[in-house]
């Protein structure tokens, strides 16, 4: 009797441990991932500096919804004159907000890493937002990886913002031409490349 009752314990315990370990489960169970862009901090939107800040934190943390959400309704874009030559199919004229929304989610969702520096160097222009429109001339420096090769793009740019309800948006990104890598001296393409190589694809 012994025997039998030791081992009948024995399969109580094993029944409660089993018990105890699938009603625990949903403490372990995996959470659904956040939403992109749930954990990058972005800030308010109050000034055109504050935009250009949330642009380049959103194609670093490859969230195209943060960089959809910074674009003004009328947005439109502006490749440089290489861009224009290497890429004379595409419809520049007509290239706007939603051109933009579809080239920034396809470029943002295949790549690896991006380190993005919007203002590397003041030209032109006041980013304080003391109006209700503003522009500036940037250089920017974009290093893009991808399938283990790196791609960087340098460029001179002009953006324009607007006051768009409560919050500034961007409503213009020109593109006026690539420039030289500090390093090595070689000339860098614009990302109008990248968009045009998109657009060409049959992207948009």
């Amino acid at each position: 009797m012994g025997v039998f009752r030791s081992r009948g314990v024995c399969a109580i315990l094993m029944a409660v441990g089993c018990a105890v370990l699938t009603g625990a489960g949903c403490v372990f169970t995996p959470r659904d991932p956040e939403p992109p862009g749930a954990s990058v901090e972005y800030v308010n939107d109050s000034d055109p500096g504050n935009v250009l800040f949330n642009l380049e934190q959103a194609l670093q943390e490859t969230d195209p919804s943060g960089y959809q959400e910074r674009l003004s309704e009328d947005f439109r874009y502006e490749p440089d004159s290489g861009t224009l030559a290497a890429y004379p199919g595409v419809d520049w004229a007509n290239w706007g907000y939603d051109q933009e929304v579809a080239f920034i989610q396809d470029f943002l969702g295949n790549v690896d890493d991006v380190t993005a520096n919007l203002d590397v160097e003041l030209i032109e222009g006041d980013d304080s937002g003391s109006g209700t429109e503003a522009f500036v001339r940037y250089v920017y420096a974009i290093s893009v990886l991808s399938g283990g090769s790196e791609i960087q793009y340098r460029a001179t740019v002009t953006m324009e913002f607007k006051i768009d309800g409560t919050y500034w948006r961007l409503s213009r990104w020109y593109d006026e031409q690539g420039e030289t890598d500090p390093d090595s001296g070689a000339l860098l393409p614009t990302l109008g490349v990248r968009r045009g190589a998109f657009a060409a694809s049959g992207g948009g």
